[in-house]
C-alpha cells in the first residue's frame, strides 16, 4: 500500500503519518518502521528497505521524506519507474512531503496514482474548528476571547497553538481560561513581532528586525518555526498584493483572501511597501535557506541572519 501525504501544514502532515504508524503498530506492536530523507539516501538504501526480511514484524512501514522536494532527479526517476510494479503486500510506503511538489514531474504524478492526502494551512474558519476539538480532547474550558486571541496569533502555526493549548491544559485543568491566564502564560504576540519584523526589514532595518528576532528565540520560538512564519506573512502579502490589483476594495479583503481579518488588515500596508520583484525575490531566497538549512549545508541561527539581511538588502 502506498500514500502520499504532503502540505505546507506540516503540523498535521506529521500527525497524520503519526497516526498511520501508531494504526499499523496497534496490529503489529514489532512493526519493521524504517525512514528515509532526501537527499540522504541512495537508490541502493531505498531498495534494501524495501526487502530487507525481520524475524519479528510481519508487516513493514517505510516512510520517505522529502523526496520531490530535495531528492536527485535520477533517484526520483528511479523509484517513480519502480512504482509501476507491484509492491510486497506486508510494505506500506509513505511518500512525505513538507511543501506544495511540482506537479508537473513525472513522481508526482505517479504518487498522486495512490492514496494520496494535501495538507494546505488551515482557513480561519477551519483553525477555528481544529481549536475547538483540540480544547475539547484536552478538556481544556477556553472562553471565547481567548480563543479569538490564540487564533489571531498562531492561527498560521498549528504547532505553536498545539503547544500553547497543551500548556494551557496543564496549568488551567477544571478552570475557565481567560483572557488575563493568556497574558499570564502566552508570550506576546508572535504575530506582532512578525509584522513588526517584516516592517523593519522593509524599512530596510536590519538591526531592528534581529533584534525582534532574538526576542523571539528567547521566548522558545525556533529558527525554523520563525522562518515559517516569515514565509507564510510574505505569501500573505502577496495574496494581498494580487487582490488589491484586481481591484478588490480594502474592506472586502479578508473574505477574498481567506485570512484573519486582523491578519488581512495587518498586511495590507505592508502589500504596499513591496514591490512584486521584491517578493519573488524574497520567496526565491525564503526557499533557498530553508533548503539549506533541511539538508543541513547551513545552521539555522546562520541562515536566518542570511535570509534577514538579503530581504532587506533585495
Amino acid at each position: 500500500m502506498i500514500y502520499f501525504i504532503y502540505g505546507l501544514d506540516t503540523f498535521r502532515v506529521n500527525h497524520r503519518v503519526s497516526a498511520l504508524r501508531q494504526g499499523l503498530m496497534q496490529n503489529q506492536p514489532n512493526l519493521d518502521y524504517s525512514c528515509l530523507i532526501a537527499p540522504k539516501f541512495t537508490w541502493a538504501e531505498f531498495c534494501d528497505a524495501l526487502q530487507a526480511q525481520s524475524l519479528l514484524a510481519q508487516d513493514k512501514l517505510i516512510v520517505v521524506e522529502n523526496l520531490l522536494s530535495l531528492g536527485k532527479k535520477d533517484l526520483q526517476e528511479k523509484i517513480a519507474n519502480h512504482l509501476s510494479s507491484d509492491i510486497a503486500k506486508d510494505v506500506v510506503l509513505v511518500f512525505l512531503e513538507h511543501k506544495d511538489p511540482d506537479k508537473r514531474t513525472k513522481l508526482f504524478k505517479t504518487l498522486n496514482k495512490f492514496i494520496t492526502e494535501q495538507y494546505g494551512l488551515l482557513k480561519p474558519h477551519q483553525a477555528r474548528g481544529w481549536l475547538k476539538e483540540k480544547a475539547s480532547e484536552l478538556k481544556l474550558n477556553l472562553s471565547s476571547e481567548a480563543a479569538n486571541l490564540l487564533l489571531s496569533d498562531f492561527s498560521s502555526d498549528l504547532w505553536r497553538l498545539n503547544n500553547e493549548l497543551e500548556k494551557l491544559s496543564n496549568y488551567n485543568q477544571d478552570k475557565i481560561v481567560d483572557k488575563d491566564v493568556l497574558k499570564l502564560l502566552v508570550p506576546q504576540s508572535v504575530n506582532d513581532n512578525i509584522f513588526q519584523t517584516i516592517d523593519a526589514l522593509a524599512k530596510k532595518d536590519i538591526k531592528l528586525a534581529n533584534k525582534l528576532i532574538i526576542s523571539q528565540l528567547h521566548l522558545g520560538t525556533t529558527e525554523q518555526q520563525l522562518l515559517a512564519m516569515i514565509a507564510y506573512q510574505f505569501r500573505n502579502i502577496a495574496l494581498i498584493k494580487s487582490l488589491t490589483d484586481k481591484g478588490i476594495a480594502n474592506s472586502n479583503l479578508a473574505k477574498a483572501s481567506g485570512l484573519h481579518p486582523y491578519v488581512a488588515q495587518k498586511t495590507i500596508g505592508f502589500s504596499t511597501n513591496f514591490s512584486k520583484p521584491q517578493l519573488v525575490k524574497a520567496f526565491w531566497l525564503i526557499n533557498k535557506v530553508d533548503t539549506a538549512i533541511k539538508t543541513g549545508q547551513t545552521p539555522p541561527s546562520a541562515g536566518l541572519d542570511i535570509l534577514l539581511a538579503q530581504i532587506a538588502k533585495a
